[in-house]
């Protein structure tokens, strides 16, 4: 069972009654105003309080952060795996015995000749150099597990979760 919270001020009862929490009045200290009971403190029933709680749920409370390190964004959104993940699909639509032992930089030549992107494809392989651009996509194909003739199981798995949704 939980215990009720003990409410000491207007503001109090205010987030518990956004938080959706049971309540308990406790005796609030005298503070600078001298105020002795619950009810000189705060009108329970009162319409400024109803106001306040409105107000206070329209707008919402923000989220508790959780405790500890902030937690790392989705690694299959680095753009040195966004970059594989591309290689490996263009490697897909090319015959076997072409995908078989290619290098990255033939698939990069081959991309640069064969297609065109537009918006955040595009975006992701704006780089100075075509060696930084390989040595991105080989990180990315770290991550994938990607072998040397293409085929990875950890994109196959992450390509039919994409295709189910």
């Amino acid at each position: 069972m939980t215990e009720k919270r003990v409410v000491r001020g207007l503001l109090d009862l205010a987030v518990a009654d956004a938080l959706g929490e049971t309540v308990t009045v406790g005796a609030p200290s005298t503070g600078i105003f001298g105020i002795k009971q619950p009810e000189d403190y705060f009108p329970v029933d009162s319409e400024a309080l109803r106001i306040i709680l409105d107000a206070i749920s329209k707008i919402g409370l923000p989220e508790k952060k959780p405790v500890g390190r902030p937690t790392k964004k989705n690694d299959a959104l680095r753009t040195d795996n966004q970059r594989a993940f591309l290689m490996w699909y263009i490697a897909q639509s090319l015959p076997e015995n072409q995908r078989n032992g290619a290098t990255v930089s033939d698939l990069i030549g081959h991309m640069n000749k064969n297609y065109k992107f537009e918006g955040q494809t595009k975006k992701a392989w704006n780089v100075i150099s075509s060696d930084s651009e390989e040595q991105s996509v080989s990180r990315g194909r770290t991550y994938w597990k990607i072998d040397k003739n293409w085929h990875s199981a950890k994109l196959d798995a992450f390509w039919q979760a994409l295709m189910l949704q």
